[in-house]
């Protein structure tokens, strides 16, 4: 009523956290919960990520080890799935075992931290630095809003991130393909227009929690810190 919502209206919410349900005053009947995906369902849906090696039989081992760290969380298995397509064996088992490690981010709720491995993985096999560093930038953009890709290749440049670039033009073409990359491993999702992209919420906050961390990046010949909201 305070907002004019119409009372005919149905409003469907969700939350990761079930004490908000608690503290809308919600009656258990109102709160369904939404289960992890069953083994089968986990398999079927990497396999339509990573594609058909995933039914070859040397991947068994560790698409199983894969499978059971992303714990039935879709976005975890896409991630994986995404970061590990079309790439040899020995990848996909040292992708395994980065995502074993524990990681070193700090204050990271016990439900997130197999997701925060997986993404910590993938963000390690990111080629090279400066790409890196494109990504983090991009998860300074607003949340659940579609970011210019232009703007984040202007940051960039301010940033000293476009080395190997003659003029303004390169620089967009370098961060198209960037961009391009990071969303074929689902680190940024699609925006609302062309030259636009999102990020997930959980992605983002990884991506701050890893500058906050420091691995932004200071160098001794163009100094400067990653200032975040």
């Amino acid at each position: 009523t305070e907002i004019g919502i119409p009372e005919t209206c149905k409003l469907l919410l969700t939350t990761r956290e079930r004490e908000v349900c608690r503290e809308m005053r919600l009656s258990e009947e109102n709160v369904f919960k939404v289960d992890l995906m069953k083994t089968n369902e986990a398999r079927e849906l990497f396999k339509r990520e990573a594609g058909d090696q995933v039914d070859d039989g040397k991947f068994k081992e560790v698409v199983d080890r894969l499978l059971s760290k992303c714990g039935g969380l879709p976005l975890a298995i896409v991630a994986t799935a995404n970061a590990l397509k079309d790439k040899p064996l020995p990848r996909w088992n040292k992708f395994a075992k980065d995502v074993e490690k524990p990681i070193s981010i700090k204050n990271v709720p016990g439900d997130y931290r197999d997701m925060y491995s997986i993404l910590n993985a993938s963000y390690k096999f990111i080629e090279s630095k400066e790409k890196k560093k494109f990504f983090l930038l991009a998860c300074l953009s607003p949340l659940c809003s579609s970011a210019s890709i232009e703007n984040l290749m202007r940051y960039g440049i301010g940033l000293n991130l476009f080395q190997h670039v003659n003029n303004l033009c390169e620089a967009m073409e370098e961060a198209n393909t960037w961009t391009s990359e990071l969303l074929s491993s689902s680190m940024l999702l699609e925006g609302d227009a062309e030259g636009y992209f999102k990020i997930h919420d959980i992605i983002r906050a990884f991506g701050i929690s890893l500058a906050a961390k420091g691995v932004w990046l200071y160098n001794n010949e163009n100094p400067c810190f990653l200032i975040y909201k």
